[in-house]
């Protein structure tokens, strides 16, 4: 942030941040971040409509702070705003089911020995499957189904959300130009693109905060 940002009022700087689709809210554990995502996602919603905010912790303390329980699908909280848990497994047999026609083939493949050790093992398969979600929720609904104007990810703790957000990288430099490989460019797209995501630095006053 250059010297003239910094001059800006709170509430332009807020104002441009709305005009994105996909806002990440990253910092170190406890510094608020869960509460400035549920301060963007109703602001979003009372400015521009149709708000989703995503959270990484499956306790989902964000749906908490409106009265509501964890949903591992979109669930109204307030009017144009609603939240969900973001979970790697989960958004992985959700993919499948995309993918792979038939209930009984994806009955055999989730209840597989094999699968489930593939599941746990794979390094970085959830956390590319999780962005894989947000990029489905924004970019790839199908017609019919509810368009998010906006997205609030609330991340987890730094360190962890520095590992999601390498992933599509990491993820087409391992699968080049398979389907895989594809979909993690796009990720990576969505990421790096300045007119439709920002990355929003939550902190405290406190040393390890501002360290991390």
């Amino acid at each position: 942030m250059n010297a003239s940002e910094r001059s800006r009022p709170a509430s332009l700087i807020v104002s441009e941040l709305l005009k994105r689709r996909l806002l990440i809210v990253m910092g170190k554990g406890g510094v608020g971040k869960t509460t400035i995502s549920a301060v963007l996602g109703s602001l979003a919603a009372r400015a521009r409509g149709d708000t989703l905010a995503m959270e990484t912790d499956l306790r989902a303390p964000l749906a908490a702070a409106f009265g509501h329980g964890p949903s591992l699908t979109p669930a109204e909280i307030a009017p144009g705003f609603a939240t969900m848990v973001l979970d790697g497994r989960h958004a992985l047999e959700e993919y499948l089911q995309i993918v792979v026609p038939g209930r009984m083939v994806l009955k055999a493949v989730f209840s597989n020995k094999l699968y489930q050790y593939f599941v746990q093992a794979a390094p970085g398969l959830r956390e590319l499957m999780m962005l894989g979600k947000v990029y489905y929720e924004l970019e790839r609904k199908p017609a019919g189904q509810r368009k998010w104007e906006l997205v609030v990810l609330d991340a987890a703790a730094s360190g962890q959300a520095l590992g999601l957000l390498k992933m599509p990288a990491a993820a087409h430099d391992t699968f080049g130009e398979s389907i895989v490989g594809r979909e993690a460019n796009n990720i990576g797209r969505m990421l790096h693109e300045p007119r439709l995501c920002a990355i929003i630095l939550v902190t405290t006053a406190e040393p390890m905060a501002l360290a991390e």
